[in-house]
């Protein structure tokens, strides 16, 4: 396409961009009318007929030759497919060759109008066909197999797109749903002053709190994600469990490495205050159970829990149950650590230590959750109360210190 006829190349290109830009406007609007035409004017029943049933023809032929011929189909759809965007090309170039000759309206219009017309009889003609080819296909499918190249096809898009989409949507959902808990209604601020200018914890400070806010047993299990780490320490909104459990993470909250699990216990809870398994291999850090008047703070173990698993070896996994209990009203506290029994499905093990309860709560108040036993395991011991065996495996058992009080 150089200089003939008199033509500068400036011209050529102007007379080539007009030319395509009324081509692409007229083909749409005949795309449309094509469509229309198509689908209401009795003359044209009979075309859609053909198209129908062409389409579906080579859909089934198609989807057939990949299934018997998985070698050579391939080259073949391929080949076709290569012929028909060699056309289209050709196509193109003659367009754009005479477009750029086409100085005058009526020439360049004459061209527009007969391109215009193809375009938009052979794009109606592809969209026509597309449920005849889906339709059979999927019948060559069901009747000869799937053929290796869709499986192929099919992984990989699955792998490369709707994977990574799932997934995406997931992690925006959950984390959505996360701060929603921690910054939407029922959430709470807490002052920068439960965190020490050390980077402690005052984890007394937040039960209380958590215990002034929720008020009386409700009849379910009931908790709060407490997150520490925040630049403004936020406490979040109540989650709701059953009658004897509770879940985070089934609730939308996330139960991560830093952040504090608080959840209550009901009066006539079978393990009493002590965490379950479950709570243990869940808390990543330290967490802490309430019931009436007694609060147990333990430590996690969900890296060494996710570990086991990574390894295969949860069904092995024996955490060690590490806590310090607080009685509110009596005024009293103790230590207690037990070895978990995979086998037996229990604590044993028991180790019990009656603490100073004003020591305690100094512990608690500047609590290193990154460390907690190193400091629990140093709070004085008490002069009210001995070391025992039994109530140790009492209050694993039943919750209870003794068989007649709590």
């Amino acid at each position: 396409m150089g200089k003939e006829l008199g033509v500068s190349r400036d011209q050529q290109f102007a007379n080539m961009k007009s030319a395509t830009s009324e081509l692409l406007s007229q083909t749409a609007a005949k795309f449309h009318d094509e469509l229309v035409d198509d689908f209401t004017l009795p003359e044209r029943r009979g075309k859609l007929a053909t198209v129908a049933v062409g389409s579906t023809v080579i859909g089934f032929g198609a989807t057939a030759a990949l299934t018997k011929l998985p070698r050579v189909g391939p080259y073949i759809l391929a080949g076709l497919g290569a012929i028909q965007l060699g056309r289209y090309a050709i196509n193109t170039w003659d367009f754009l060759s005479e477009a750029s000759e086409a100085s005058d309206d009526n020439a360049r219009r004459s061209l527009v109008d007969r391109s215009s017309s193809k375009l938009a009889n052979e794009a109606s003609l592809t969209l026509e066909s597309l449920p005849g080819l889906a339709l059979g296909g999927s019948l060559a499918a069901k009747t000869l197999g799937t053929p290796p190249l869709y499986s192929a096809v099919g992984g990989s898009i699955d792998r490369r797109l709707i994977r990574p989409v799932r997934s995406a949507a997931k992690t925006v959902s959950e984390t959505v749903a996360d701060e929603y808990a921690l910054r939407g209604p029922g959430s709470m601020k807490l002052p920068p002053e439960v965190i020490t200018k050390d980077g402690h914890v005052n984890l007394l400070k937040v039960t209380e709190r958590v215990a002034e806010r929720d008020g009386a047993w409700p009849g379910y299990e009931t908790g709060r994600m407490f997150d520490p780490l925040r630049s403004t320490p936020r406490i979040s909104s109540r989650v709701k469990g059953s009658r004897e459990s509770l879940d985070f993470e089934a609730a939308g909250v996330k139960n991560r490495p830093g952040r504090i699990p608080v959840h209550e216990h009901g009066p006539d809870n079978p393990i009493g205050t002590r965490p379950g398994h479950f709570d243990i291999v869940a808390t990543h850090d330290v967490g802490v159970v309430r019931r009436g008047d007694q609060s147990a703070f333990y430590v996690g173990r969900a890296r060494e829990f996710n570990a086991a698993v990574a390894a295969g070896k949860e069904k092995e996994f024996d955490p060690l149950l590490q806590t310090v209990v607080l009685d509110s009203k009596k005024e009293t506290a103790f230590l207690l650590e037990a070895r978990w029994h995979p086998k037996l499905e229990a604590w044993g093990d028991a180790k019990f230590k009656a603490v100073d309860y004003h020591d305690a709560r100094k512990t608690l108040s500047a609590l290193d959750i990154t460390k907690p036993w190193n400091q629990m395991s140093r709070i004085k011991p008490s002069l009210k109360g001995a070391d025992s065996y039994f109530d140790a495996m009492n209050w694993l058992k039943t919750g209870k210190l003794s068989a007649s009080g709590g």
